[in-house]
């Protein structure tokens, strides 16, 4: 699997294919089966590109806060930048899949797990930008700065993120379609601390909070 450069964590996890832990590897196959059938299917439909708070657009049954949109689900639990790389790489993204858009949110599980470098957590988000592009590069792609994650400002989790995020932000490719949406500000109080209603375990969104990015994701697609 592709690893931003100069990644020097070791996986923690027994790996399966390309590093790819064996327990999630049933999740590839079905994601592949759902952008195929969408391909068959002549496309139209919202690519939901990411982790585990990706994930639960489908698996929490959020997705109908996305209606009238379809959705194809590529979000997995526990998935670093890395291992998105290779979903995309190894049959996530079929021949004309045609999306109507793509949203991307993707690192926090390399600040969280591995504690990587934040330009390297940068590097691998601008690689899954690179392969969409490569896709579909008349399709819009909705970025997502890592949400906060860590109740406090000055949490170490946080610093990690904010610093990915800055990086991320400061060399994004030059793309007619890529619409970035900084969605962090919602989920913080005045004093920058993450507002538990919306992130119970400050890292994952409440019903509340997924309500927030689904109007938000909307928006950007009325755009």
């Amino acid at each position: 699997m592709p690893r931003p450069k100069g990644r020097t964590t070791t996986p923690s996890a027994p790996r399966g294919k390309m590093g790819v832990p064996e327990g999630r590897l049933a999740r590839h196959a079905a994601q592949v089966t759902a952008a195929q059938r969408s391909a068959r299917s002549g496309g139209g439909a919202l690519v939901l590109v990411g982790d585990s708070i990706t994930q639960a657009w489908q698996t929490e049954g959020h997705a109908s806060l996305l209606r009238p949109y379809r959705t194809v689900n590529l979000g997995t639990s526990g998935d670093r930048t890395e291992q998105i790389i290779w979903r995309l790489m190894n049959g996530a993204l079929p021949a004309n899949l045609n999306p109507l858009a793509f949203t991307l949110m993707a690192g926090t599980n390399n600040a969280g797990l591995c504690r990587d470098n934040p330009v390297h957590i940068a590097d691998g988000v601008l690689r899954i930008i690179e392969l969409l592009d490569a896709a579909a590069p008349n399709a819009p792609i909705i970025l997502y700065p890592i949400f906060p994650r860590g109740h406090r400002l000055n949490s170490v989790m946080r610093k990690i993120t904010n610093k990915a995020n800055d990086s991320l932000l400061a060399r994004l490719p030059r793309r007619r379609k890529l619409i970035v949406r900084d969605l962090r500000a919602p989920f913080l109080d005045a004093e920058g601390n993450v507002i538990r209603a919306l992130m119970p375990d400050y890292l994952h969104l409440s019903r509340a909070g997924y309500e927030i990015w689904a109007a938000d994701i909307k928006k950007a697609l009325a755009r």
